[in-house]
This record gives C-alpha cells, structure tokens and sequence, in this order.
C-alpha cells in the first residue's frame, strides 16, 4: 500500500505449512509471480536497499509494476467472488422473484442518489434480495435533445451482477417509470 514494495525471502515465500492438516499449504503462491523484492537470505536486505534507494529510476519503475500487479490481482480476486456469488444466486430457485427496486429521487443531487443507492444495496444484501435500479427516463430529467450527456443515477452507477443477480426491471412490457 502506498508505495510500498514487500520483501520476502526466497524460503519463507515457498514455503510450506508445517502442519499436516493446515488449510495454508503454500499460502504465498498467488504471489509468486508478483515483482516485489524476494531476497536470497535477510543478509542481503540492506546491500540490495542501498542499490535501489541509489537508483531512483529502478525503484519507481518497481513501484509501478507492482502497483499494477497488484490491480490486476485484486480485480481477478473480486472477479472470482462475484463470480462465486452469482453462481450460488443463480442455483437458487427463482431468483428474480425476490427483488429490492431502486427508483432513485430525480429531483436529488447525484450525490444524494448515491447514498441512497448505497444504503439499498446494503439492505439488499442484507435482506439476500437481488436489487435493479429503475432510473428515470433522459426525458423527465432534462427535456432537451442533447442526450450526449445522461443524467441519473445509470450515467454514474454500473450495478454489478452479484447485486442485480442477472435480474431485469420488472413487468418493463407493462409498467414504466411514472407507473412505480
């Protein structure tokens, strides 16, 4: 975090539990691969800390490459639990029966509607309840023909699967915003 670079030495990264029935067998190895410092023994930190500090360049770019690292592992991380959570919403039965309707305040800032958007997705969560947002139409925001800019909750707020749990709004075919 915030720069910093994580130093291991070689055998403790590879290491493996000592305890037979441990769950943490090799518990470093989605990090085996990451370019942080990975020393041959802890003698060798400060000789190699001195090389970086004296090499400006190298130090910055190691930074980089493992900030970047590290987004790109976090991301998958979060990708595969939502992944997770979807299945396990998917399998239940009837899924989309059970929805929180989020019909955000259009006269609210869209900081307001954020917060409210928050709080719905944390009682939807809470409750286990898929949650969609019904946001007004472009027209009752703003009645202009410039709809290169959208307003409402959607031009800021992309709900993500785990919450939405594939559902769509429902009864679109029948009902439209002024209808809820």
């Amino acid at each position: 975090e915030a720069g910093s670079i994580p130093v291991l030495v070689k055998g403790d990264l590879h290491k493996k539990s000592s305890f037979h029935n441990s769950q943490c067998k090799e518990a470093l190895h989605h990090w085996y691969d990451a370019p942080m410092l990975v020393l041959d023994s802890w003698r060798d930190l400060f000789p190699t800390v001195e090389r970086l500090m004296g090499d400006h360049e190298a130090l910055d770019e190691m930074q980089v490459k493992l900030r970047t690292w590290y987004d790109e592992y976090m991301h998958s991380v979060v990708g595969g639990f939502e992944d997770f959570m979807l299945e396990a919403a998917i399998e239940e039965k009837s899924v989309c029966d059970d929805i929180l309707l989020f019909v955000p305040d259009i006269h609210g800032s869209l900081g307001s509607q954020l917060n409210d958007y928050i709080l719905a997705a944390t009682l939807a969560t809470f409750r286990n309840k898929a949650m969609v947002i019904l946001d007004a139409p472009q027209e009752l925001i703003c009645p202009t023909e410039d709809k290169v800019y959208p307003l409402g909750l959607s031009s800021i707020v992309k709900s993500p699967t785990w919450l939405t749990r594939g559902c769509a709004v429902p009864c679109q075919a029948t009902h439209g915003y002024s209808d809820w």
